[in-house]
């Protein structure tokens, strides 16, 4: 029921259902309303303290909800919506931490968890960012009402634990890490991946491929969720979705492979004719990522022999589909509970890992 809650804060907003879900999430939780109102101003409005957890073991935690004007997204409101609260919470000596919640005309809202741990003479804070759900009705959600949908909200660690973008983190790669198995037939998997002139013992070569794939896959993912001067995609999903997997059949070869060495690797002056959707607003990139190895296998004589199936693509960017991806907060001190461009160097490490545990970190 409570996750069922958590989704009417999404589709109706905040007011009202955010009340009812900590009710029936917590057996802790009581409704209070408590007028905030000094601390309006500056594009923030109705500040409120509408509940309180109070844990067994005598920690005590307030939640405040509060109105802005403006786009929730926009970076500059990160600062000054971390400060309000750390405001909030030292007036409120008798509580260890806040759950803030700020809300957008649009229904977009961010859902913080603020708290000072002692060390010895001050209160250090915790990074506001680092802790705090990005949440709209535009976007899937998924890691959200999971994580916090099913939190039983019965202690204060608890509660940091499900709103750790470490515990995402980890929990995407697991998830990242059973494609690779069955590409490379690693783990007790049947290989599903079939190269040309590669021996079935030659596990290196399978599973640097798998490596660059999945990589490369990643990257555009995210690329997908990033949008030129003009707003539009860099990568548009009519080329990496479900949905294209599912319009554009032997994938690999008729959008993975033109999209990585014929777009992404070429300088737009120079490239040739291909199919994929948007192709000309795909933006070209030196860094030697997308250069072709001689295990890729792309020649004009070794077309169509990399056999990859398309419900392995299915099944991948279903997962990825699942989550939320940042893209202009990239850093790990500026990452909403989400997976940050970060996580796909620590992919590729753990992946090179699989591949030569002595070797991986420094590959």
């Amino acid at each position: 029921m409570s996750k069922e809650l958590l989704q009417k804060a999404i589709d109706k907003g905040v007011e009202g259902y955010l009340n009812e879900f900590f009710l029936d999430a917590s057996n802790y939780y009581t409704e209070m309303d408590d007028d905030l109102s000094e601390y309006d101003g500056k594009g923030f409005s109705d500040f409120q303290a509408v509940g309180e957890i109070n844990f067994s073991l005598g920690e005590k935690l307030v939640v405040v909800t509060v109105s802005i004007a403006g786009d929730l997204t926009e970076r500059s409101g990160k600062k000054a919506q971390y400060e309000k609260a750390k405001k909030i919470l030292k007036k409120y000596m008798r509580y260890d931490a806040g759950i803030f919640v700020f809300s957008d005309p649009a229904g977009n809202f961010r859902l913080s968890l603020v708290y000072g741990t002692p060390d010895a003479t001050r209160l250090v804070w915790s990074n506001f960012r680092r802790f705090t759900y990005f949440v709209s009705p535009s976007l899937t959600n998924k890691t959200f009402l999971d994580r916090v949908g099913t939190c039983s909200f019965s202690s204060l660690e608890i509660i940091k634990d499900v709103f750790s973008v470490e515990k995402v983190n980890k929990e995407f790669y697991i998830k990242i890490a059973e494609f690779f198995y069955r590409l490379t037939g690693k783990n007790d998997y049947e290989r599903e991946m079939r190269l040309p002139s590669v021996g079935e013992d030659d596990n290196k070569t399978y599973e640097e491929f798998a490596v660059r794939l999945i990589g490369r896959s990643i990257f555009c993912w995210f690329l997908k969720h990033k949008k030129s001067a003009e707003g539009i995609p860099l990568i548009a999903k009519e080329a990496l979705s479900v949905a294209a997997v599912q319009n554009h059949s032997n994938y690999y070869h008729s959008i993975s492979e033109p999209l990585f060495f014929g777009l992404m690797n070429t300088p737009i002056k120079d490239r040739k004719s291909v199919t994929i959707p948007e192709a000309g607003k795909v933006p070209f990139l030196n860094g030697g990522l997308f250069e072709p190895h001689e295990t890729d296998f792309y020649e004009p004589s070794l077309i169509n022999v990399v056999k990859i199936p398309d419900n392995w693509f299915t099944d991948f960017f279903s997962v990825l589909e699942q989550y939320n991806f940042t893209i202009d907060e990239n850093s790990t001190v500026d990452a909403d509970v989400s997976v940050d461009p970060e996580m796909l160097g620590r992919i590729f490490e753990n992946l090179l890992a699989e591949v030569n545990p002595e070797t991986g970190e420094t590959a």
